[in-house]
């Protein structure tokens, strides 16, 4: 590799890893992994490759010129098959707080910019730094900046509903294909684009970051104690307290089935498991580590047992009688995670 190609392919990669890194250090419970993180590069990166097959069909399919093309079908080809990985994970309660929603929606476009400034190295050859520079903190700035902004906001709109409804997603994927749109229509201004899009980013991040110091501490606290008496009510056997009458109406069971046995099981391992895992995040606030026993990777397997015993459809009814939400799923999702679990566990899914 000839010195010039060795600098170009450093302006067009490394600003776009420094503003990942920077973000992964500014996570405050650091619960977005490392593996985590380049697994989401890779989808990136694959993401760009699909994409680029997708758009030269387009291209030579529809009756378009190249800057329309350009200005209009390629921002929601790319847009749309990034957004498709946010959702996947928002939806399958691998997302917990928006901050992190943010650094792997980044992670999937620093992927997907890696793979597009490679190939236009090897179209464009050894072209002026100058270039390799713009396409370094703007282009690829720009591929992680909107995918983090589209993650962060259908993060936040999903949390109104047990389910990520796709509709949450809309607004932050009409958001984003705007901003990818808009910063092609000034490719003839780069450094003038470049700036806005660092500018706009940067600000976005921010009032992320101060939402998440703000609320997080405030839900975990609050979902404790609510989960600490839950508890509670099992151990005393006061099943009223939880409207367990009801729930066993609705599933259209009697006190004395097997089933119901089942139910009350599973109630209480996820209780315990939920109670857990905020014990850990409490600790990841504090800056500490937590030890998860062997007697927690045995709760996570007979959680994950009675799961497939009591059926999804019991499963439903349960969450919208005792209110187990997306948080709580990610939280059970976090601790496998934190447990070294090979595959952790979709739960709610």
């Amino acid at each position: 590799m000839s010195v010039q190609l060795a600098i170009n392919v450093l302006l067009g990669l490394a600003p776009v890893a420094v503003f990942l890194a920077t973000l992964a250090h500014f996570d405050s419970f650091k619960l977005v992994r490392g593996r985590m993180i380049f697994q989401t590069i890779a989808a990136g990166a694959l993401i760009a490759v699909a994409a680029y097959f997708i758009n030269r069909y387009l291209l030579r399919t529809l009756d378009v010129d190249t800057d329309y093309f350009t200005h209009f079908i390629a921002p929601l080809v790319e847009e749309g098959l990034k957004a498709l990985i946010v959702i996947a994970m928002i939806r399958t309660n691998r997302i917990g707080f928006m901050f992190d929603a943010v650094i792997l929606g980044f992670a999937i476009g620093a992927g997907f910019a890696l793979v597009e400034n490679l190939y236009y190295l090897q179209v464009l050859g050894l072209d002026h730094p100058a270039v390799w520079m713009i396409r370094g903190f703007g282009t690829a700035i720009m591929h992680g900046g909107v995918t983090a902004i589209f993650a962060a906001a259908g993060h936040l709109l999903s949390l109104r509903g047990k389910r990520a409804n796709m509709l949450y997603f809309a607004p932050g994927f009409i958001f984003a294909i705007s901003l990818h749109a808009g910063f092609n229509f000034f490719l003839d201004y780069p450094v003038s684009s470049t700036i806005a899009m660092i500018a706009m980013l940067t600000s976005a991040l921010s009032l992320s970051l101060t939402r998440d110091r703000k609320t997080i501490h405030d839900w975990i606290e609050v979902d404790y104690d609510r989960h600490r008496q839950l508890l509670e009510s099992l151990d005393a056997k006061r099943y009223d307290d939880f409207r367990l009458g009801r729930l066993l109406k609705a599933l259209h069971l009697r006190a004395d089935d097997s089933i119901t046995t089942s139910i009350i099981d599973y109630i209480r391992v996820h209780t315990e498991l939920v109670l857990k895992a905020e014990s850990v995040l409490f600790a990841h606030e504090r800056g500490e580590d937590i030890v998860i026993g062997e007697e927690t990777r045995r709760q996570i397997d007979r959680l994950q047992r009675l799961e497939q015993e009591i059926g999804k459809t019991a499963r439903m009814v349960l969450g919208a009688h005792l209110g187990f939400g997306r948080h709580e799923f990610w939280e059970l999702y976090m601790l496998e995670r934190e447990a070294g679990v090979k595959h952790p566990h979709a739960h709610g899914v």
